[in-house]
């Protein structure tokens, strides 16, 4: 029996169970509550909220042990953030049970076509932008996964052709026979390294996303990244390559203030001049995204469509985005840039002087990387958070470092050191959770700073 099969053909005597209770594994139990299935969580919290007509009860580690030894548990679904090697996920394999994940538990039950977007940065820009090309061209489909909300939500909701999915390397963990039309991967570098003991075995991860993908589907992959080229290698579908540095008959490619889709024998050129994003990052993304939706459709009148969102579309709050100038002085807020190859981006896109304020809770990566670029391109490095003191002693040969305690005494620096034509940009190349909930609170404490000038 398949692992469709065994929840379609689940009765009143099958139980499952949840491990881990925010926001995935909740949109799991509402799909069982609409099932009449019965399931048990397992969280290292205290269930506060109510749970539906479903829930049996919560458990210990050590309960969910015992009862997955009596083969009374029919499948598992773990949260995207519950690791494969959590003691009950190892335990359900040890027994035999079967381990599915929200993706293809939803895919089991959705009719319309799954475009999937994966990589280590730039991945809800893109997810969005395809939302919004395919909406704005009157295509209609549904924005999900780990953008918001879960993919299964939409199992309950009125049907459409196409699911725009992004997806983590946490998700891919568990594809089980989910497929995807058209899949997408921007880049693989450093990040995770809590979860994960290498880059080798994060990209393996994100590789899954064309795990079951054939002749009939699409990958689109980065051509300048090493580790989505191998992933066209191993790939058996349609391939299109898309690059800021190489020029190719069939794929997609930026050449000077165009970008350029070659597809189908067909030619489409977009001018970069009329796009509302900007950065080489967002180039890439662009590239990514119009080949996406120039596949599904490449009338006259959806180009036209497109052409339209480009000129609107601004990307995401906290990626690169402009929030002040002062007296010829220029704030962004990259504050989602929270690992090595994110900033690196974020750097190459300027060619003006740059007063980078870094620094946060590490993940345990190398920074090494950004040593050429920040000797190059930073006039300042002003760090901040539990990882200051470790970039202050890596990076003390490339740039004049300024250490500061909070946010607000590290924009208060850079106004004073920045000068008619610099740009003071916040790129952390960390996470935030030393100081803040969430990279969104450290950006808009940075905006708020920068306005309080």
């Amino acid at each position: 029996m398949n692992n469709k099969d065994l929840i379609n053909n689940a009765s009143s005597q099958n139980s499952f169970l949840i491990v881990g209770f925010g926001m995935t594994g909740k949109a799991i139990a509402r799909f069982l509550d609409n099932k009449n299935l019965f399931y048990y969580v397992v969280d290292k919290t205290d269930i506060i909220e109510k749970t539906g007509p479903g829930f049996k009860k919560q458990l210990s580690e050590k309960a969910a042990h015992e009862l997955l030894a009596s083969s009374q548990i029919t499948s598992v679904f773990p949260s995207p953030g519950v690791s494969l090697q959590h003691p009950v996920v190892t335990t359900a394999a040890k027994h035999m049970i079967p381990i599915i994940g929200e993706l293809e538990l939803a895919s089991f039950y959705l009719l319309g076509d799954f475009i999937a977007v994966t990589g280590t940065n730039g991945k809800s820009t893109t997810a969005m932008l395809i939302n919004a090309l395919l909406e704005d061209a009157g295509m209609a489909n549904r924005l999900c996964g780990n953008i918001g909300e879960p993919l299964i939500n939409a199992v309950n909701e009125p049907p459409t052709p196409f699911y725009v999915i992004e997806e983590s390397s946490y998700q891919l963990e568990l594809v089980g026979s989910l497929t995807h039309r058209i899949a997408i991967c921007l880049n693989v570098t450093e990040d995770h390294f809590d979860r994960y003991n290498n880059i080798q075995e994060y990209a393996l991860a994100k590789q899954n996303i064309i795990k079951n993908s054939d002749q009939n589907h699409w990958f689109i992959f980065n051509d300048d990244d090493p580790y989505c080229q191998r992933m066209s290698w191993d790939s058996h579908t349609q391939n299109i390559p898309y690059s800021l540095v190489k020029i190719y008959d069939q794929g997609s490619y930026s050449q000077q203030d165009e970008l350029i889709i070659k597809i189908k024998d067909k030619t489409f050129i977009f001018q970069l001049s009329e796009c509302a994003l900007t950065g080489l990052h967002n180039h890439e993304n662009m590239l990514a995204s119009l080949t996406t939706v120039l596949l599904i459709n490449s009338t006259p009148e959806a180009i036209e469509s497109y052409k339209r969102t480009l000129k609107t579309f601004t990307g995401l709050n906290h990626r690169m985005q402009k929030v002040h100038s002062h007296k010829g002085v220029f704030y962004y807020d990259d504050s989602k840039a929270t690992n090595v190859g994110a900033v690196i981006m974020a750097l190459a896109s300027f060619d003006k002087p740059i007063i980078l304020i870094a620094g946060g809770k590490e993940k345990n990566c190398d920074f090494s990387p950004l040593k050429g670029l920040i000797k190059n391109k930073v006039k300042k490095l002003i760090l901040l958070g539990d990882a200051k003191e470790k970039m202050a002693k890596l990076f003390k040969d490339d740039a004049e470092i300024i250490l500061v305690k909070d946010m607000k005494e590290a924009v208060s620096q850079a106004s004073k050191e920045a000068c008619e034509g610099d740009v003071v940009l916040l790129s952390p190349a960390c996470a935030s959770f030393d100081q803040y909930k969430n990279f969104e609170e450290r950006g808009y404490d940075f905006q708020q700073c920068v306005k309080n000038i």
